[in-house]
């Protein structure tokens, strides 16, 4: 089987791609995008010009025959870059009584994406009535992780049975902890405040755990996952502390002091 086809939609073409990594990897000639779905008859990939748009500027249909592999979901689309803002459409079956709630007009996060870019226009209800939300949901963003400088920083890799983990809740521990700034209680940046990496690089504490209340993880640089108590906030919050940079030197701090750092998503 040819491993290329055209695109009907754009007549551009894209290959078969490849199941592994999940979510949307940077190659040097394309992207690689994989998404899992066990019960889905079609997903469709969309790409958007940016995170405004109304309406994808190109449709990607991954059919079952060319681009899936057991439940995995995937296709390499040459030409396209870290930045790209990118999202998927799901169709299957609507059988509620049976736990299937597919709707093929809904736009989905990459439930592996490393970055979420939010509309204007952004309006979480539009997801709950009829229609296209294209224009008002949030969509994933494609990210080099290469592109950031670890300076040598490497994961610890103590033995679990050497291992203390203390388990926080971002907005819990940074609203109660007497030192962390005001402004930033409550915040992903509070855990990023030197009162509160002081603390977690204690003796006491080996591997900090940091718990989230639902599917909030909004970014992943390298070894590192970024996560706040709410999807868009997170995001917002994230800029606001200096994004991947500030976050990567902070866990490179906490590696000096011997301290590694878990991400907990409670669903």
């Amino acid at each position: 089987m040819n491993s290329e086809y055209r695109n009907m939609m754009t007549d551009r073409v894209v290959k078969q791609g490849s199941s592994s990594p999940l979510g949307a990897t940077v190659e040097p000639a394309g992207v690689n995008f994989s998404v899992f779905s066990k019960d889905a008859t079609l997903i469709e990939l969309l790409l958007f010009d940016h995170e405004h748009a109304a309406a994808p500027a190109r449709i990607i249909p991954l059919n079952a025959n060319r681009h899936r592999s057991y439940h995995y979901w995937h296709v390499f689309v040459p030409g396209v870059e870290a930045g790209q803002i990118y999202a998927y459409r799901a169709h299957g079956p609507f059988v509620p009584e049976q736990g299937f709630r597919f709707d093929g007009e809904k736009v989905l996060l990459d439930p592996y994406g490393l970055a979420v870019a939010i509309p204007e226009r952004y309006n979480r209800q539009a997801a709950a009535r009829p229609g296209d939300n294209a224009a008002f949901a949030m969509k994933s963003v494609v990210v080099d992780t290469d592109l950031y400088d670890w300076e040598g920083d490497q994961p610890l890799k103590r033995p679990f049975a050497e291992t203390v983990i203390y388990e926080l809740h971002v907005r819990g521990f940074t609203m109660q902890h007497p030192e962390v700034p005001v402004p930033v209680r409550g915040t992903y940046a509070g855990l990023a405040s030197q009162p509160a990496l002081e603390y977690l690089a204690s003796d006491s504490v080996e591997h900090a755990r940091v718990l989230v209340k639902a599917a909030e993880v909004t970014r992943l640089t390298g070894r590192l996952e970024a996560a706040c108590h709410d999807l868009e906030e997170a995001a917002r919050q994230l800029e606001a502390a200096g994004d991947a940079d500030l976050d990567g030197s902070r866990v490179r701090h906490l590696h000096g002091q011997g301290d590694a750092r878990l991400c907990g998503v409670v669903f």
